[in-house]
């Protein structure tokens, strides 16, 4: 009787605990209720850190990135995980996307695409890219859809067209693809309509 009294106010204490959490981090972020359940589950480990720590990396990601109320609520809404990584990965990052957009283009594409922060290595991916669009000697004006190129293109389709445009060659070899499919008409009407039929999927290791 006295292990079960004991383990209930354990449990009681503990849900206190979660509930001021979770309306600390609600009030700070201004989040609906709606918005609150989806960071909680999207990243649980929120509700084990203090106050502190929360808002000391509440502080930093405003700072580093230059983000008002709004946007860091949705950068963390869309993509928690930056709260996982540590301010030397964070600072590498946006160090490398400044050299090609400039300090303030480089946090604007890293909060508007968090994707660009997470999902890309700076060692085996855009480092490299960089180096080997450097050697070739190209005069490259770098913007958004640039960066995007070369941090979203797989291995495969850098080698075929690198940051230039899908080429007459692998459009040909799309339309002839998909019109042993579905006729050539409709093969060109689908990759007008859709374009992303030419550039993200692969003939010799997808289709």
């Amino acid at each position: 009787l006295h292990n079960n009294r004991m383990l209930g106010m354990s449990l009681a204490s503990i849900t206190e605990t979660l509930e001021e959490m979770t309306n600390w981090i609600q009030a700070y972020l201004h989040l609906t209720d709606e918005e609150l359940s989806i960071l909680v589950r999207k990243f649980p480990k929120f509700l084990v850190l203090n106050p502190e720590e929360n808002l000391e990396k509440f502080r930093y990601l405003r700072k580093t990135l230059a983000l008002n109320d709004d946007s860091l609520r949705d950068l963390l809404l869309r993509m928690p995980g930056h709260f996982t990584y540590s301010e030397k990965t964070i600072e590498k990052k946006l160090a490398f996307y400044s050299k090609l957009l400039g300090e303030s283009e480089a946090k604007r594409l890293v909060a508007e695409s968090p994707y660009f922060m997470v999902n890309y290595g700076l060692e085996k991916r855009l480092k490299p890219r960089l180096e080997e669009v450097l050697k070739s000697g190209q005069k490259v004006q770098w913007d958004k859809s640039l960066v995007s190129r070369l941090a979203t293109r797989t291995n495969e389709q850098w080698e075929e067209y690198g940051l230039g445009d899908a080429s007459e060659k692998t459009i040909d070899k799309r339309v002839a693809f998909y019109s042993r499919l579905l006729g050539e008409r409709e093969a060109k009407r689908l990759i007008m309509q859709s374009p992303y039929f030419v550039i993200n999927y692969s003939l010799e290791w997808r289709l």
